[in-house]
């Protein structure tokens, strides 16, 4: 019969006269509800703006052409190539383009049960719960974008480097690599974190790490790529073409919050923390454990650090950006969660019910309210009345860096998808410019229709001066609109001559 203490130590635990970890069952649990959670809102949900750049570009015909559109995209590869493999071989439906995440989504949170030393069985199944129920990856999941990919390759590399810090061998090492590799293929905001991992092992390897110089082979073409790709990337950058904000220092804690689980877990952490501080000595055996994970969450933690800085000053900051930095930090929180079981054996179960209560939240979401930023709604009104000709302004100041063709190919994804003859191409106003009078101009004849995209939060929106005058200027249109007053999608069909 094993001692206590050496349960503790170990991340083992069982109910009292049974065989039951209360881990691995709750995790099961746990890994059940994240399931249901991410097939809640899944059918008939219209693709949104960014879905349809996915649309777009992985529905050309042929990979190379799939390739050049990613070119002049501003995104990584790596989802683009899977969702056209994908739907050339199944569809092109929204099902059929989202199926790849809701895969990548489901898998993620298994990867953190893989062996690795220095993370308990315990701690593996927090991290397990953490990984379930974060609710950007349930919702990412439902979208087809390259998010939940990313998600479950940050997993993998997090213990990849974890693995090769303990060990130190070239097999590790090209393991952690070909991770890394796979990241920047999905994200290129990976860079800060494979940066960072970089250093750390520079730092703890030093000279011993020339033996292992043919772990880098994996990363050189995709730097290669990335390099290549930066010209064009660098575009999207300027500070009058990017629609990201800076970051304002005051919102940092919330950044942190939400990156770790939200405001329940950093409570618990809090509150473990004073415990903790106020016990003057463990009655049980300290927790001993390989430097690798630790050193996997310093990393990440530094990754997660330089990006936000960096945000405060360059314009490239959105949340869902932070995908790549949480699974790091989520294992910082479940080793700090195992390492609790010094206070009491069930201490770590504590953490469990404020996994729980920010997933809650989305089960009352408005669910008309999901997807709302949409022009596929849009589209099928003009088709249903008969459009012959469609013109669609992104109304965002990225536009000004979007290449034309690009954007001639998203402005007609629906239709060429429903197999229709409209002719739809997109426009790009100068600033400054009215589109209550450009938009009626390119749509002058019977049968004309516009689509007109715009989001209010954004600076340089040219709705922001002048909102839509459906009494005036867009008399003689039939117009349907979906969103709100700050961010909304106009379709209009002109049904009397100019």
């Amino acid at each position: 019969m094993s001692h206590p203490q050496t349960e503790i130590a170990s991340g083992r635990s069982s109910f009292a006269g049974s065989a039951i970890d209360p881990y691995a069952a709750i995790g099961c649990l746990t890994l059940a509800f994240g399931v249901w959670l991410r097939f809640l809102y899944r059918d008939g949900l219209p693709l949104w703006l960014d879905e349809t750049f996915t649309g777009a570009i992985a529905s050309e015909p042929t990979l190379a052409a799939v390739m050049r559109q990613t070119l002049l995209d501003v995104n990584a590869p790596g989802y683009y190539v899977i969702a056209h493999v994908w739907s050339t071989l199944t569809s092109f439906s929204n099902e059929a383009l989202r199926t790849p995440a809701l895969c990548f989504g489901l898998a993620a949170p298994l990867v953190c049960l893989v062996e690795t030393p220095g993370i308990t069985p315990r701690a593996r199944w927090i991290w397990l719960m953490l990984t379930a129920l974060w609710l950007p990856a349930v919702i990412y999941s439902n979208e087809a974008r390259g998010y939940s990919l990313l998600y479950a390759l940050a997993i993998a590399n997090t213990l990849a480097f974890a693995r090769f810090y303990t060990r130190l061998m070239l097999r590790d090492a090209t393991l952690w690599t070909v991770s890394a590799a796979a990241l920047l293929l999905t994200h290129y905001v990976a860079i800060f974190l494979v940066a960072a991992q970089g250093a750390v092992a520079l730092a703890i390897l030093r000279r011993r790490a020339l033996r292992l110089w043919p772990a880098v082979l994996p990363l050189v073409p995709v730097l290669a790529l990335m390099g290549y790709h930066s010209a064009r990337v660098s575009e999207f950058a300027d500070r009058e073409i990017a629609w990201y904000p800076l970051v304002d220092i005051g919102l940092v804690p919330h950044i942190l919050i939400w990156t770790i689980g939200g405001i329940p877990t950093a409570i618990w952490i809090l509150l473990t923390t004073g415990a903790l501080l106020h016990r003057s000595k463990s009655s049980a055996a300290p927790v001993m454990r390989a430097a690798g994970p630790e050193a996997a969450f310093a990393a990440g933690a530094a990754a997660w650090t330089a990006f936000v800085i960096l945000c405060m000053f360059r314009p490239n900051f959105t949340a869902r950006y932070l995908i790549t930095f949480a699974p790091a930090l989520l294992l910082g929180v479940a080793l700090y969660a195992d390492r609790s079981a010094v206070l009491h054996r069930y201490a770590p179960l504590t953490l469990v019910p404020m996994i729980f209560i920010q997933p809650l939240a989305y089960l009352r979401a408005d669910r008309s309210q999901i997807n709302a930023f949409q022009f596929q709604s849009g589209s099928q009104f003009l088709m249903d009345a008969g459009a012959r000709k469609v013109t669609l302004l992104w109304d965002n100041p990225t536009n000004q860096a979007e290449a034309p063709e690009q954007m001639d190919r998203v402005a007609g994804f629906f239709f060429r998808r429903a197999g229709s003859d409209v002719l739809a191409r997109s426009i790009r106003l100068p600033r400054g410019a009215d589109p209550n009078i450009d938009l009626p101009i390119a749509a002058s004849a019977p049968g004309d229709g516009f689509i007109w995209v715009y989001d209010r939060n954004v600076h340089h929106t040219a709705a922001i001066l002048f909102p839509p005058r459906l009494d005036e200027a867009l008399f003689g249109f039939q117009c349907r609109s979906v969103g709100d007053e700050m961010s909304s999608v106009l379709a209009c069909i002109r049904r009397k001559p100019a």
